[in-house]
């Protein structure tokens, strides 16, 4: 009897496993897609099997005679073209904008988004948001924001075919704000702020073509104002200070200053925007005023009506043969532009200055070493003097310049 029972189990069994195999077999996701493939491939097979057998496989339209499967074939192509230039047309998605209103999401060469005008929000080729914001005949137009493929804001504001126009914000990689202000073709134009990395206000002003141009106010690195003029391309215009009386300078530079003088010569170091400025002694003035006669740049370029030049040759094809070339004795001005620019480590040596201190930033200069010398080349220009100081003769590059009234 039990060898019965045991026999009649081991062949339930046997059912049983077969049948669970089978069922597990087409619980499978890969057992149906081998099916579905394969069933895909068949059909495909037979699909591009376009040889007609008889004659019979032919349609006649006139003169000619068209093969059934490959008219069958291409009618079925062309069907799924369709369906996917259809299925191009509707967006990505749909999120619920301002109000609840619903924003159509599209890829950035998505055909609808040409025939869009409103609010999107368009994905760039590698799939992250780019830009939300306003649209119309496929470029961006009206407020808009603009992002990285890392999530971070880029710009925020305006736009105009697709450009930075008007109004706006650029902001670093960090989300710390670069400029805010207006804009003309994704440059600086008109008025805005310039912030350092580090958050720090570093100019506010005019802007003409991404430079600083026009009207602005210079900051140092801890936001103190420093100076508040004239700029022509991100560059100071320094003969600003020429004829102006301490007074008036003092309003246009607010950093930090340290006055030299002798009996007879006196002059201010500007460092914060690497000039010094001679002062001539106002004591027999009708008003008593003291007035700057020279600035010296500690620049090895030089800006003059928007042009940048850096040599002699440059200066000399531009300005002409200077007025004078040769051997300089330096006076108490220059000794202090040239030990500014050697505590720069630039190359070149400091002059001997022997001073004292009655206050704070005040130097009474009490001898210098007036045998050192320069080669300097001068040029008359415009209704100014402009001295170029060069380590040596032949030398092309200067290391600073000066400016006077002619």
């Amino acid at each position: 009897m039990n060898k019965l029972f045991s026999t009649l189990f081991s062949s339930l069994r046997a059912k049983f496993t077969a049948l669970w195999t089978r069922l597990r077999l087409w619980m499978t996701p890969t057992f149906w897609q081998t099916q579905i493939f394969t069933r895909l491939r068949r059909g495909f097979s037979k699909l591009f099997d376009v040889r007609p057998r008889h004659k019979k496989d032919y349609y006649v339209l006139l003169n000619w005679m068209v093969s059934k499967r490959l008219a069958f074939a291409i009618v079925v192509v062309l069907g799924v073209v369709c369906v996917w230039f259809i299925l191009s047309m509707l967006p990505t998605s749909s999120t619920s904008g301002t109000g609840g209103v619903a924003i159509s999401t599209y890829r950035y060469d998505a055909i609808p988004l040409k025939f869009h005008n409103g609010s999107v929000r368009i994905l760039a080729r590698d799939g992250h948001l780019a830009y939300v914001g306003q649209v119309k005949d496929a470029r961006c137009e009206g407020n808009g924001t603009l992002y990285d493929k890392d999530g971070n804001t880029v710009y925020e504001g305006q736009f105009s075919d697709n450009m930075y126009n008007g109004n706006g914000t650029s902001y670093y990689s960090d989300g710390t704000i670069q400029y805010t202000g207006t804009f003309t073709d994704n440059l600086y134009n008109g008025t805005g702020k310039f912030y350092r990395p580090t958050g720090v206000l570093e100019y506010d002003g005019s802007y003409v073509s991404g430079v600083r141009t026009g009207t602005g106010t210079l900051y140092n690195s801890t936001g103190n104002q420093i100076f508040t003029g004239s700029f022509q391309k991100d560059t100071i215009v320094y003969q600003e200070f020429l004829d102006k009386n301490t007074t008036d300078v003092s309003q246009m530079y607010t950093g930090a200053t340290q006055v030299y003088s002798t009996d007879n010569e006196y002059c201010v170091s500007m460092e914060e925007i690497n000039a010094v400025y001679a002062v001539a002694d106002g004591a027999n003035a009708l008003d008593d005023s003291w007035t700057v006669t020279g600035v010296y740049v500690l620049s090895d370029t030089v800006m003059v009506e928007g042009e940048n030049y850096s040599s002699i040759n440059r200066i000399t094809q531009a300005f002409g043969q200077p007025d004078y070339s040769g051997i300089a004795w330096v006076d108490l001005p220059e000794a202090v532009s040239i030990n500014l620019l050697a505590g720069q480590n630039r190359s070149v040596e400091g002059v001997g200055i022997q001073t004292t201190s009655s206050y704070e930033g005040v130097y009474t200069v009490n001898g210098y070493d007036r045998d050192s010398q320069m080669y300097i080349y001068s040029y008359e220009r415009d209704g100014l003097l402009y001295t170029f100081y060069c380590t040596d003769a032949g030398v092309d590059q200067f290391f600073m310049y000066a400016i006077h009234t002619a």
